[in-house]
């Protein structure tokens, strides 16, 4: 079994070198990304049970706004637990891979009669943590290595969340993902790689797809097969890469 070990990325100082939205906590601290840092391989030596978010605020001297944004992030990969309202548990990084099995095994079921957009749509005002587990989730539907944060925001429907807004919240996303090692810049601007092993991910989605569909729909050919057709899967990507490609376009256009 894959589980991530956590491990600090070379540049995570770095942010905002190419793109202004990473720029955002500079005012704040130049080194908040450093701090994420240290904070994260402390927790994973220590698995503390009763961490709160102002006292951490006042111990690092950080905007305790950006703490939440973080933990938030952090909760929604299974790294750690809210117990209430500013008071949290250490889980621990290991957690992340059983979380996105979890995570693709919905966006597959979903998938039997939800489109893209559908799939991809957000409410208002959508946490980091959600974003997230979207941007994460394009990944994985599209079984794919590298997106541009341009194709993502393309796919990604906001309905009546302010766009400049949205686009921030997605880029300090991508800043986090950085932090905690599960992304990185690659060497065409503006495009993201995600470091996670996708094979077991991607395997238990589709398991869970199959046992879904023999529960629901008994009927189905789908449901009656035994093992994964890999050979179909790759048509499966294939194809919705080609409606990916064309939405983008889509939106680009208009």
């Amino acid at each position: 079994m894959h589980s991530i070990v956590y491990q600090r990325p070379m540049h995570c100082s770095q942010f905002g070198q190419y793109y202004q939205y990473f720029n955002l906590y500079k005012n704040e601290s130049p080194k908040l990304s450093t701090i994420f840092s240290d904070m994260i391989i402390m927790f994973e030596k220590t698995k503390p049970q009763n961490l709160t978010v102002m006292g951490i605020a006042r111990n690092r001297n950080i905007q305790h706004r950006r703490l939440y944004d973080f933990f938030n992030l952090l909760s929604s990969l299974g790294v750690c637990k809210m117990i209430q309202k500013g008071q949290l548990s250490w889980i621990g990084m290991h957690e992340i891979t059983s979380t996105l099995k979890e995570w693709y095994a919905e966006i597959e079921i979903m998938a039997i009669n939800q489109t893209v957009s559908d799939i991809f749509s957000f409410e208002s005002s959508p946490s980091l943590g959600t974003i997230a587990m979207k941007f994460i989730g394009l990944y994985l539907y599209l079984n794919i290595d590298a997106l541009s944060v341009r194709q993502v925001l393309a796919i990604f429907h906001v309905g009546n969340n302010d766009r400049k807004s949205f686009e921030r919240r997605v880029y300090l996303v991508i800043s986090c993902l950085e932090i905690i090692g599960l992304m990185k810049r690659s060497h065409r601007g503006g495009q993201y790689i995600l470091l996670i092993p996708r094979d077991e991910i991607i395997a238990y989605g589709w398991n869970s797809r199959k046992d879904y569909c023999f529960e629901k729909f008994p009927e189905l050919m789908e449901g009656l097969l035994s093992n994964i057709n890999y050979f179909n899967l790759e048509k499966v990507y294939a194809l919705r890469y080609k409606i990916f490609l064309g939405m983008m376009k889509k939106s680009i256009d208009n």
